[in-house]
């Protein structure tokens, strides 16, 4: 959707003529004057000698698009848009001007499904827009937009996230104009004219005084040197993959069209119905399903827990007779296989609420896998800290910890190395008090 400053179709006599005076070495490049109709706004240049690679810059948002150079001389017709036979490229005419003697011709070609799907992205982008305007309000303007031939996308200022009523409103108008398949029209105006029908023009875009106007008539008329369909008809499917902000007052769309559009609904079509086979359930009782599916696990998970805790509480008893008394103090370095983190918590809180005066190391492996807690009560916390504990067995086990002096976690990934590492750190502790 950005502005053309006027519409220049010309060979610059004078320039090609100083062009042929350049000397020997300059002459084995060719200077190339793609020429390529309105309708398809592949404006281009290039500098290249025939059969190399060159790229086309993109017009009004297009992105940029491959092209190969090849030579033309037996070319019977030139100046015309045609089509390969296999119908996978579009050709444009170009003439190539060798600087040493005669012109050549070349000829400058577009992937054509690639092309086609530049088109169909454009033109949605202005649909895009318009529906924007209509849903959110007046207020939205263009803040900036990027065609290539997978996606589209679009940015826009507002104030807020879309929800996805909104979202829906906007596919569903966009959609509307597409089955609608309403011309698409183009035309040249003087600026001042162009801006009187009502045409959008982008805030700080420079324009000249001979303007193009892309209309979907009745819907959407903006200032626009891109590429479009001739039908809006031509998109085939307009679906939003997402939405979200970019910055402060700007929000931004993604968007696919065409083939893309259809591939979208077939995986997301796919998606389901393998979800309703999973679930046993027909696809329009698929939503309520999965909803009372992921309420009983939060109700199972939550039981579960409130079980681990019983158990690891009900251990408590079990390990009172390993702690050694020192100076009044409880000290228990103790290693209890097949607990997680919230066990191991759980245990450390019940033999520590228990003991008045205590140092609480406890150690859990995992295959190789190590959790490690250390629990100290508040008396303790001047002579021992529990994060130093908690560091002390983890580095020993190829891992590190870390937290509050009254209470620590940490983790490791040398369980062979558990029963030593455990065995230091209560030496450390009948030392430190």
């Amino acid at each position: 959707m950005a502005g053309i400053s006027g519409v220049n179709f010309f060979f610059a006599r004078e320039g090609l003529k100083a062009l042929r005076e350049q000397e020997k070495p300059m002459r084995k490049y060719v200077f190339a004057f793609v020429l390529v109709s309105l309708a398809a706004s592949a404006f281009c240049t290039a500098q290249a000698k025939p059969g190399s690679p060159a790229t086309g810059p993109g017009r009004g948002g297009d992105a940029k698009r491959p092209m190969t150079f090849e030579d033309m001389m037996k070319m019977k017709r030139l100046g015309e848009t045609a089509v390969s036979p296999d119908g996978k490229w579009l050709a444009y005419s170009v003439t190539t001007v060798d600087l040493a003697a005669n012109s050549t011709q070349s000829l400058a070609y577009v992937e054509a499904q690639e092309r086609r799907a530049t088109m169909r992205n454009h033109t949605a982008t202005h649909l895009l827009h318009a529906a924007l305007r209509q849903v959110l309000g007046p207020h939205v303007k263009q803040a900036g937009s990027v065609v290539e031939p997978p996606r589209l996308r679009f940015d826009f200022t507002h104030y807020a996230a879309l929800d996805r009523g909104e979202v829906q409103e906007i596919e569903r108008i966009v959609n509307e104009q597409i089955r609608e398949n309403t011309p698409v029209t183009t035309d040249i105006l003087p600026i001042e004219q162009a801006l009187a029908t009502g045409a959008m023009a982008l805030f700080g875009e420079k324009y000249g005084d001979q303007v193009r106007v892309v209309s979907i008539p009745g819907f959407s008329k903006e200032l626009c040197g891109g590429t479009h369909v001739s039908r809006a008809g031509d998109i085939g499917v307009f679906k939003v993959v997402s939405e979200g902000s970019i910055s402060a007052g700007v929000r931004r769309i993604e968007a696919v069209t065409g083939e893309e559009g259809v591939a979208r609904f077939q995986r997301s079509s796919d998606a389901v119905s393998r979800l309703a086979q999973m679930l046993r359930v027909a696809e329009p009782e698929l939503v309520e399903q999965i909803e009372r599916t992921l309420t009983e696990n939060k109700s199972l998970t939550r039981e579960l827990e409130q079980t681990k805790n019983r158990l690891a509480q009900a251990s408590a008893h079990d390990l009172e007779s390993h702690a050694i008394p020192v100076n009044g103090a409880n000290v228990l370095a103790a290693r209890v296989d097949g607990m997680d983190r919230v066990q191991l918590r759980a245990l450390a809180d019940a033999l520590r609420n228990k003991w008045k005066s205590a140092a609480i190391i406890l150690g859990a492996a995992d295959g190789d896998s190590v959790s490690i807690i250390a629990a100290v009560t508040p008396d303790l916390t001047g002579k021992l800290q529990a994060g130093k504990l908690v560091s002390m067995v983890a580095q020993a086990v190829g891992g590190k910890g870390g937290g509050r002096p009254d209470l620590a976690e940490g983790g490791g990934k040398n369980a062979a190395a558990l029963d030593g590492a455990l065995k230091a750190a209560r030496e450390f502790v009948e030392k430190a008090l």
